[in-house]
């Protein structure tokens, strides 16, 4: 959500030239579950956001045109010359957490409010639970919150 304007403001354009509001579009965001708290989250998603800012789809460009061109050639140089490790330690914090639900039902809604306040009306989870059970079970708690936030949000 902390990046919404950088891909809402161009799909608004292109909805308006093509005659229609952003407001009739399904805006779908990602958003990793991890098991564990805050810290966890952290360790555990770090890797794959160090990835997705250094070489997939069109996250790099996002990431740029947000204020993070040099970290995304700093990490693609060095996943490139096979220092990982070193990729992986330059993701700041708050890159991560941003990506996140983790931590306790009130951060966790606190995120789910900040998604749909900035006009997401899809998540898109990605679970990174060792098992389909924990997975789903992770998925139905975030599902109640996200029930609850919007129960909330329509009084």
């Amino acid at each position: 959500p902390e990046l919404a304007q950088t891909f809402l403001g161009p799909i608004a354009s292109g909805a308006a030239r093509a005659g229609r509001s952003i407001a009739d579009l399904d805006i779908m965001a990602p958003a990793l579950i991890l098991p564990g708290g805050i810290d966890e989250a952290l360790v555990g998603a770090r890797p794959f956001v160090a990835q997705v800012l250094s070489q997939m789809g069109h996250h790099p460009a996002v990431y740029r045109r947000s204020g993070y061109g040099e970290l995304c050639d700093e990490l693609a140089s060095h996943f490139a010359a096979g220092r990982d490790a070193d990729a992986i330690a330059l993701v700041p914090d708050e890159l991560v957490l941003n990506r996140c639900l983790a931590g306790d039902d009130e951060t966790i809604s606190q995120r789910l409010r900040a998604y749909r306040d900035a006009g997401v009306t899809t998540l898109q989870i990605y679970s990174f639970f060792p098992s389909l059970t924990d997975a789903l079970d992770s998925i139905a708690r975030i599902h109640g919150l996200l029930s609850e936030v919007n129960a909330a949000a329509s009084r």
